[in-house]
C-alpha cells in the first residue's frame, strides 16, 4: 500500500480547511453548451471528483463574444452563472470544496471564436506564429494558424479587462463558488503581459519586470477588493514556454511576483514547476516559489504520486497539482491510498463534445466490482450448465454454501452491499492477513466513499475490533448491517422502549468479540452492568442467555426489561 501520509494532513487554505492536499487542476475539456452554459455532463464531471482537497473548475471567459477554447464555459452572465449553481451544489452535497479560475486568452484564440467586431488581443501586437490553434479548440473545428499580428490593447482598454476579472469572481460567488483562480499562466492574456517574450510595451505595463507585472496585481488587487483576499488565488507558468511565451529571466520574474503576491495574503499560489511541452526541462519554478511567497503554495505538472508525497514531505510546495492523473482517476485520493493501479487517460478524448474519456473512466470500486460480477457470472453460467446435464455434484452445492450464508448473516444488506463491502476490503487487504489497521481503515472508508474522522474510526475500532487494534472483514460487514436503515427502521418497530438503538447494538458488538453472533450468561452480566449499572444474578444471566443470546435476543431482553420497569412505575 502506497504511504501518502503528508498528502492526506488537512491544510488551512484561506477561510477553508481542506481535508487532504490532493488538488485538481483547472482543465480545459470544452464540454459547454454553444453559449457557453455548464451542463449535466459537467456536473456529474465535477461531483465524482468531490474527494480531492479543493478543485480548481476550468479555465472560465470571461468577457462574452471572446472565446479561448470552442464550448468553454464561462462566467460573464445570468445563464452561465445559473448553470455553474448545479456544479457547485452538487460538489457540496458530496462535501467538498470548489474554486473557479476566471480566465482571458488573449492572443491565443482564433476570429471564429470572436463575436463580430472583437479583435483578438495582446499586450503588444506581437501574435503567435510558432504554434497553431487545435481543431478542438476552434468553433469551425479546423486547425489555424493563430494571428501573427493581434490588437495592443491600450491602457483604457487594460482598465476595461480589470473590471472584467473582477465582474467574473462576483459572479463566481453568485454561482456558488468557494472562491477564484485568477489564470496567470500558459500564454494566455495575463501571462504574456508578465513575460518579455510576449510584451513589449513601452509604457506603464511593458519594460520593466514590475510594469509587466502591474497588469496582474490591478486585476489581484481589484478582485482582492470585490470577494476578499481569503477567497482568491493566482497561476503561473514561468518555464511553460507555450504559445511563444517566454521570458529572458523567468527566475528574476518568480521571485519579484511572488513577493508581491505574498503581501496580498492570498488563499493560495498555484506554480507550474516546468515546461508541460518538455519534460526534460529544469522544474525549478516551485523552489523559486518557495523562496519567495510567504504563504500556501501549489505545485503542479507530472507528478507521481510519490513523488508528490516528498514534496509536501519536504515542505517544497503544501500541497499538489494533479492533472491527466485527476481526468482519468476520480477516485485518486482513494486509489493513492490504497497503492492502487491508476487509470492512463485517453488523450484522444481530451477535448471533445461526448462522454467517452469525460465520464466513463471507472473508479476502483467499480472495477473491483466488474471482476467479482464476472467471476460470478461465469460461476452461474457454469452452474446452469452442469444442471441442465445433470452433473450438480454435492460439492458444488457445499461451495455455494458459504455465500448463502454469508448474504443471510447480514439480512439488511443486499447482495450488491455484501460485494462492495468484501471488493474494498480486498483492495485494502494486500498483505491479506484478514484485518485492516487504522490507516488501511481509513483507506477502505475511502473506498467505500464513507469518510470518517480519526476519533470516529478510533470509535469503530473499539466496537468492531473484536478488542484489538484492527477490523476483519466480519467487523466491517457486521457494522454496515447495524448502519443500514433496514435494521435501523426494524429495530425501532421491534424495541420501542430501547430510544437510540446504536448504544445497545454497540455494547453487543463489543463483547461478541468473536462475531459468532452470540453472547453467554458472563457476557450479558458485564454488559448489563455497562448499561445501566444493575447486577444480574447468575440464574438470571443463564436463563435470559440459554445456549447463546443473539443481538435479536439481547435487545428483545432489554427491550423487556425496560417495559418491565415503566409497568412497575
Amino acid at each position: 500500500m502506497s504511504t501518502v501520509e503528508s498528502l492526506l494532513k488537512p491544510l488551512q487554505v484561506g477561510r477553508y480547511t481542506l481535508p487532504n492536499r490532493f488538488i485538481m487542476a483547472p482543465l480545459t475539456r470544452t464540454r459547454a453548451t454553444e453559449d457557453h452554459v455548464a451542463t449535466d455532463a459537467m456536473v456529474k464531471y465535477y461531483t465524482d471528483r468531490a474527494s480531492f482537497g479543493l478543485i480548481i473548475a476550468e479555465a472560465c471567459q470571461i468577457r462574452e463574444g471572446y472565446s479561448t477554447f470552442a464550448y468553454e464555459p464561462g462566467v460573464y452572465g445570468k445563464a452561465q452563472v445559473e448553470g455553474w449553481k448545479k456544479v457547485t451544489q452538487s460538489v457540496h452535497e458530496k462535501g467538498g470544496l470548489i474554486f473557479l479560475q476566471i480566465h482571458h486568452g488573449g492572443r491565443a484564440t482564433v476570429q471564429c471564436n470572436l463575436d463580430d467586431g472583437i479583435k483578438v488581443c495582446g499586450p503588444s501586437e506581437q501574435g503567435i506564429v510558432n504554434h497553431s490553434c487545435p481543431g478542438a479548440f476552434a468553433k469551425d473545428g479546423e486547425k489555424q494558424p493563430y494571428p501573427a499580428k493581434v490588437h495592443a490593447l491600450t491602457e483604457k482598454e487594460i482598465e476595461y479587462h480589470v473590471k472584467l476579472f473582477t465582474v467574473a469572481a462576483k459572479n463566481a460567488m453568485a454561482a456558488g463558488f468557494d472562491g477564484v483562480q485568477i489564470h496567470g499562466a500558459n500564454s494566455y492574456l495575463i501571462d504574456s503581459f508578465l513575460r518579455d517574450g510576449a510584451n513589449k510595451r513601452t509604457d506603464a505595463y511593458g519594460g520593466s519586470v514590475e510594469n509587466r507585472c502591474r497588469f496582474l496585481l490591478e486585476i489581484v488587487d481589484s478582485v482582492v477588493a470585490a470577494i476578499g483576499a481569503d477567497r482568491v488565488s493566482v497561476r503561473l507558468s514561468p518555464l511553460n514556454a507555450y504559445n511563444d511565451t517566454t521570458d529572458s529571466d523567468p527566475e528574476g520574474l518568480t521571485r519579484y511576483v511572488c513577493g508581491e503576491l505574498s503581501k496580498r495574503k492570498l488563499a493560495f499560489l498555484d506554480v507550474m514547476r516546468g515546461d508541460m511541452f518538455n519534460p526534460a526541462a529544469p522544474k525549478e519554478a516551485d523552489r523559486w516559489a518557495r523562496e519567495s511567497y510567504t504563504g500556501v503554495l501549489f505545485s503542479g505538472l507530472g507528478f507521481e504520486i510519490d513523488e508528490a508525497e516528498e514534496t509536501v514531505k519536504s515542505g517544497r510546495a503544501d500541497g499538489i497539482i494533479f492533472g491527466q492523473k485527476a481526468i482519468a482517476n476520480p477516485d485518486l485520493v482513494a486509489r493513492a491510498i490504497a497503492g492502487a493501479e491508476l487509470n492512463p487517460i485517453k488523450m484522444e478524448t481530451m477535448y471533445g463534445r461526448g462522454e467517452e474519456g469525460y465520464n466513463d473512466y471507472p473508479t476502483l470500486r467499480a472495477q473491483r466490482l466488474s471482476v467479482i460480477r464476472a467471476a460470478e457470472d461465469e460461476a452461474e453460467a457454469q452452474d446452469e450448465a452442469e444442471a441442465e446435464a445433470g452433473e450438480v455434484t454435492e460439492a458444488a452445492a457445499d461451495e455455494e454454501a458459504p455465500r448463502e450464508a454469508e448474504t443471510s448473516q447480514y439480512p439488511h444488506l443486499s447482495k450488491e452491499e455484501v460485494d462492495q463491502i468484501n471488493a474494498a476490503f480486498d483492495s485494502i487487504d494486500e498483505d491479506q492477513s484478514g484485518k485492516l489497521d487504522k490507516t488501511e481503515i481509513a483507506a477502505f472508508l475511502k473506498a467505500m466513499e464513507s469518510d470518517s474522522t480519526e476519533d470516529e474510526i478510533e470509535s469503530m475500532i473499539r466496537v468492531y475490533g473484536g478488542g484489538g487494534e484492527e477490523i476483519t472483514r466480519e467487523g466491517f460487514l457486521n457494522m454496515f448491517e447495524d448502519q443500514s436503515d433496514g435494521f435501523k427502521a426494524e429495530a425501532a418497530e421491534h424495541y420501542p422502549n430501547l430510544g437510540d438503538i446504536n448504544t445497545f447494538v454497540a455494547v453487543f458488538r463489543r463483547f461478541d468479540k468473536d462475531f459468532s453472533g452470540k453472547i453467554d450468561a458472563e457476557e450479558l452480566t458485564e454488559m448489563v452492568q455497562s448499561i445501566s449499572g444493575e447486577e444480574l444474578t447468575k440464574e438470571e444471566a443463564e436463563a435470559a442467555v440459554g445456549e447463546g443470546l443473539t443481538l435479536e435476543g439481547f435487545l428483545t431482553y432489554l427491550n423487556g426489561r425496560s417495559q418491565k420497569k415503566e409497568d412497575e412505575l
